[in-house]
């Protein structure tokens, strides 16, 4: 089993317990069953909550997931724009390049009067066609003490299994 299997399998389960926490909730308020017994169940729970998602930690945090996801994200303050893994130099150094992301044409952004000039209600439905670019320079980054993967410039950077290109049009 690949590690995003686990990973899937373990964030069906972390969904199902959240299902039933709320389950419990309602039936606390519609008066089916007593504070006492539904507190009890909840916190049952959530420890069990609070373990997948430990473990979820540790799946996305382990070394040989590396191997597996093949893109990174550039993370600026609200927009995130994709690259490729191109080559793993080690556990903590990967080379990558940008890609080419082009909006899809069947989406449309909605804007309303408010913000600065205007409001975009549906900017997280956004969706992006992604190309490589054989043209693009390799940017080395490196997995730091906290974690987390950064390029000398000090640009953050996540792994992930797909591209991922985000446009805050609110900002």
């Amino acid at each position: 089993m690949t590690t995003k299997e686990q990973f899937e399998i373990f964030a069906d389960h972390k969904r199902e317990i959240e299902k039933q926490i709320d389950s419990i909730r309602r039936a606390r308020k519609n008066g089916c069953m007593t504070a006492a017994e539904g507190m009890e169940r909840i916190m049952r729970l959530d420890g069990e909550s609070m373990v997948i998602s430990r473990r979820m930690d540790e799946i996305k945090d382990a070394a040989p997931v590396i191997g597996e996801k093949k893109f990174a994200t550039s993370i600026g303050y609200s927009d995130c724009h994709p690259f490729e893994i191109t080559r793993i130099v080690s556990q903590q150094t990967l080379e990558i390049k940008a890609m080419d992301s082009e909006l899809d044409p069947s989406w449309k952004p909605e804007f309303h009067a408010g913000g600065f000039a205007a409001h975009c209600s549906n900017q997280s439905d956004q969706r992006w066609t992604y190309s490589s670019r054989e043209d693009a320079e390799p940017v080395r980054i490196r997995l730091r003490k906290n974690g987390r993967w950064y390029d000398k410039h000090g640009q953050r950077y996540s792994l992930g299994f797909a591209p991922f290109r985000f446009y805050d049009y609110n900002f």
